[in-house]
């Protein structure tokens, strides 16, 4: 495990306690305040807490204090904002979800640049659990309940194809079951 030193930047080995430069206590990656939890987004986004880390990027849950709801944000990490591939990625995501309007996807409310070059898409917060953690904690559902959430996920999956759009990343963890009205198993398809 790496350690940092927060006053100079410079970075160690685990063992070492305090920076040799400025003999600032060193702290753990993990340790590492996220700068964002705080702050407030274009003016309507404040940025309560992390829900979730992966290859691209980070999710937030901030509120949109300008119409009281909670969303989630997701921002580009700093080194893949200069990474042109990724860039070109993750704008092409943010563009393709903003375009579909179908109850079995998450929505897309808009997305863009922030000050430091990082790119960050505003979208529906899912308040559930994703099909990975359900069949975690739960096991394998019955048939009828498969078949059920299958239906609903082609649904979804149908209108991305009906867009002229290929997934390419269908498994669990993008399979979200949200509660709406009596359904507890409504599928929201994400990335």
């Amino acid at each position: 495990m790496r350690k940092i030193c927060l006053r100079c930047g410079s970075k160690f080995g685990s063992r070492a306690e305090y920076c040799p430069h400025d003999g600032s206590l060193l702290v753990t990656d993990d340790q590492i305040p996220d700068p964002l939890i705080g702050t407030v987004l274009l003016e309507q986004f404040r940025i309560d807490e992390q829900i979730g880390t992966g290859g691209m990027g980070t999710v937030y849950r901030a509120n949109q204090t300008t119409v009281g709801r909670d969303v989630a944000i997701k921002v580009l990490r700093a080194e893949l904002a200069r990474d042109e591939q990724a860039v070109f990625r993750f704008e092409r995501e943010a563009r393709v979800a903003i375009s579909l309007d179908h109850p079995n996807l998450v929505r897309v409310f808009l997305s863009g640049r922030l000050k430091d070059g990082r790119l960050y898409i505003v979208m529906e917060l899912l308040e559930g659990r994703s099909l990975a953690d359900e069949l975690d904690q739960e096991g394998v559902p019955s048939l009828e309940r498969v078949l059920i959430m299958i239906m609903k996920l082609c649904a979804g999956l149908g209108a991305v194809h009906a867009a002229g759009i290929v997934h390419r990343d269908i498994k669990p963890e993008n399979v979200y079951l949200v509660r709406r009205g009596r359904d507890n198993d409504f599928v929201k398809l994400v990335d």
